[in-house]
């Protein structure tokens, strides 16, 4: 009799290791490399007579990622938006950055500090 209450405090014992071993393991939370915000798809882009930063307005409402614009210097009277009807293939967002760019040549993007954001 003694060997039997023994051998089921022996497995108690046991048993209360495993899932106090087993409920920390679950506790634990994993490290995952953060995804890169430039590189989630999105989908295409339509500009109907709009400017550029209609483009980046819909980037933004698609995915999250702010634009910040610094406008290029001029007479503002004479340097008005151009407006473009293109249709921009969906695909990464640095991608879908680069053709919206590309529509106006007086501007560019570049990553924002932290990876947080764009500026153009």
């Amino acid at each position: 009799m003694k060997t039997e209450i023994r051998i089921a405090v022996f497995y108690l014992i046991v048993g209360t290791f495993l899932s106090v071993g087993a409920s920390t393991l679950e506790g634990q939370p994993t490290r995952r490399k953060p995804i890169d915000p430039f590189n989630w798809i999105i989908p295409d882009i339509e500009l109907n007579q709009q400017t550029m930063f209609e483009g980046l307005a819909k980037v933004y409402e698609s995915i999250g990622i702010v634009a910040s614009v610094e406008r290029t210097l001029g007479d503002t009277k004479a340097e008005e938006d151009r407006k473009f009807t293109a249709r921009i293939r969906g695909g990464p967002v640095s991608t879908v950055l680069n053709e919206i760019c590309a529509l106006d040549q007086r501007y560019a993007w570049s990553r924002g500090r932290y990876n947080s954001g764009s500026n153009i």
